[in-house]
This record gives C-alpha cells, structure tokens and sequence, in this order.
C-alpha cells in the first residue's frame, strides 16, 4: 500500500514541476477594490489546488465527527462492561469457594 502511495505522489509532484515549468508567464491578478499583482500562472493553479485541498479535507474531517464520536461512547460502554464482567468474574469465585467449603449435614438417623 506505502508504494502506490508513493508512486501516487512521485506522480503528482512530477506533474506540479511540470506545470510549473511549462507555465512561468505572469498573470495580472485583479484584487478589486485593494490591488492588481502580477502572479505567475503557476503559483494561482497551486494556490487553487492547495485551497480545494483544505475544503475537501475539512469537509472529510466534518464528515467523520459522528462517527468518531459513536466510537468513544462505544469504547466507553465496552470499558465499562469489561469492569463489570470482572467483577461478576469476581463474585462467582467468592461463591464457587462458598460452596466448595460447606459441609453437607449428615442425614439422620433412622430408628429401626
């Protein structure tokens, strides 16, 4: 899996490094009312790019809350039966070693 990953980011990192090679030429970037800046291609694509990222990437994390949330109470309910095993664990040894201990009365006698 680590080297699909890897081969999935020597890709796009060759693929960013060739556009912004191929794409160096400034861009008049209009800011209405604040300023105009001349910007290289390159940099409003990546810019862009790395925006949409973060959106998506916040929406995923969002997306996720509930059921990181359901997976707390769930561990919570599974410690908290696991206590209570242990002491019910606890319980039926105290009453297995009653048991083991008591006597059973000798039946009575019976008169011929």
């Amino acid at each position: 899996m680590k080297v699909i990953f890897w081969l999935v980011a020597l890709l796009l990192i060759t693929f960013v490094i060739v556009f912004a090679a191929t794409n160096p030429n400034p861009v008049s970037l209009n800011l209405w009312p604040f300023i105009e800046l001349d910007v290289p291609l390159y940099a409003i694509a990546l810019v862009g790019a790395l925006f949409g990222f973060l959106i998506g990437a916040l929406a995923g994390w969002a997306q996720g809350f509930k059921v990181r949330q359901r997976n707390r109470q769930l561990m919570r309910e599974l410690e908290r039966a696991r206590r209570e095993a242990i002491g019910l664990n606890e319980q039926v040894a105290k009453h297995e070693a009653a048991v083991a201990q008591a006597t059973i009365p000798s039946p009575p006698a019976v008169a011929a």
